[in-house]
């Protein structure tokens, strides 16, 4: 979760479903105790942010 804090502490934003110019959700990963865990994510037309797919990796 820290990348996309640092992508919106530099401005940008996460990708919005329905705009100009988006490719597909962020994605990232979180370790969770010794499990890695990739996520995707998107911004909402509210600034709401939705993490709606999570797997190990």
């Amino acid at each position: 979760m820290q990348q996309m804090e640092s992508l919106r502490a530099s401005g940008s934003v996460l990708p919005v479903p329905g705009t100009p110019g988006f490719n597909g959700p962020f994605q990232g990963s979180v370790t969770v105790g010794t499990q890695s865990v990739g996520f995707k994510a998107v911004q909402l037309n509210t600034g709401e942010i939705v993490v709606s797919t999570y797997f190990p990796l």
